[in-house]
């Protein structure tokens, strides 16, 4: 129903948003990558350099500057004891941020987003 390009993934979560609290991850074409309890606790990390180099791009002055995912996992995971498959979630996860900037509200899914307002 929603084609895997920015016009379908902002037409679902157009949908999604108003359809709320009812949930239809089975028409999401790009799920939100989760981390897992290890990861997690750098998702600020991520967001935090991802602001630095202009996203989620909401000026339309300057486009934002794109982001290695794996460059920057590797960065977060030095000196940490992740393993690679963790340091690969984190690269999926910065790559996933930066496809869907209209959607880091619901990074974690849209499950959260009814009991937050």
């Amino acid at each position: 129903m929603f084609p895997n390009h920015e016009a379908g993934r902002k037409a679902f979560h157009r949908h999604q948003m108003g359809a709320l609290p009812t949930l239809l991850p089975g028409l999401d074409p790009d799920p939100p990558v989760l981390l897992c309890t290890q990861t997690q606790k750098y998702d600020e990390t991520i967001l935090a350099q991802l602001r630095r180099h202009g996203w989620p791009g909401t000026t339309r002055n300057k486009p934002p500057t794109p982001v290695k995912g794996a460059a920057l996992a590797r960065k977060i995971a030095r000196g940490s004891l992740l393993t690679q498959v963790e340091i690969d979630l984190i690269g999926d996860r910065t790559k996933w941020l930066q496809r869907n900037p209209f959607r880091w509200n619901a990074r974690d899914g849209y499950t959260a987003l009814p009991h937050s307002e």
